[in-house]
């Protein structure tokens, strides 16, 4: 349910839009007639739109919004008026607006589209809502992979190097643009060209397990140690290239 508040002086178009909107079944009209009363409904309750005259007694349209933007920087926000000069648009969409539609046309189009507008501004705050978590969500992510003290690579089908973390980089003393892109078991004299990262990498691919686990011993660092690599396949959206993400981690002696 979409709730919206409505404000504007004119109590018949209150009335009006109303019945209209609701008519929907997907929204809920608060209506109030100035910008005033409209304030001291946000105090006490939550909206997904709110949409104002420009012309109101006190308080203008446009400086509600931006009173509105001081304290409800998300809130979609339309200007829903009779002034159709080009200053009052322009200051509108200035003000942080999402949309403006001028009254005086044949009402059942004009509330139509108003609803129409309203949809597509709620609709394009919950895609920003959605997109500003998963940015979240990534760069929290992000930070754990780089402060992790075990090396973390993905390789793509190609066996190339698509990515690593500081600790990969750090182990193999090398440079990220030195590696990214060409083939693992090139990279740092080939210290990564082993039969069992083959093999690992391999029966992932080929689907012949989700994660696989094998024990080396190996020189990443100058130094010879048994290492445990485990790979998984990473979830990719369709059409992108299969990857697998591979852990490096010291073994234990007790697990030897």
């Amino acid at each position: 349910m979409i709730h919206v508040l409505m404000v504007d002086d004119e109590e018949v178009l209150l009335v009006v839009a109303k019945v209209f909107l609701e008519r929907s079944g997907d929204m809920k009209v608060d209506t109030v007639q100035s910008a005033a009363e409209a304030m001291r409904k946000l105090d006490h309750a939550s909206y997904d739109v709110i949409i104002a005259d420009y012309e109101m007694p006190r308080m203008d349209g446009i400086t509600f919004l931006k009173a509105v933007r001081a304290r409800y920087p998300s809130i979609p926000f339309g200007i829903f008026t009779g002034k159709g000069r080009e200053w009052v648009v322009i200051e509108a969409l200035n003000s942080g607006a999402d949309f403006y539609l001028k009254k005086g046309g044949d009402p059942k189009a004009e509330f139509a589209e108003l609803m129409h507008k309203i949809r597509r501004a709620v609709e394009r705050k919950d895609t920003l809502e959605q997109l500003k978590g998963i940015q979240e969500r990534m760069e929290f992510a992000e930070t754990i992979v780089e402060t992790l003290q075990i090396p973390l690579f993905v390789v793509n089908e190609a066996m190339q190097l698509v990515r690593a973390n500081r600790a990969f980089y750090q182990a193999l003393d090398i440079a990220p643009e030195k590696a990214q892109g060409e083939i693992i078991f090139d990279i740092g004299d080939g210290v990564w060209n082993i039969p069992e990262l083959r093999e690992l990498l391999e029966a992932i691919l080929e689907e012949e397990a989700e994660c696989q686990a094998v024990n080396i011993t190996s020189s990443i660092d100058g130094m010879s140690r048994s290492l445990r690599l485990t790979g998984w396949e990473l979830e990719q959206d369709p059409g992108k290239d299969r990857c697998v993400l591979v852990a490096v981690q010291d073994v234990p002696i007790s697990s030897l």
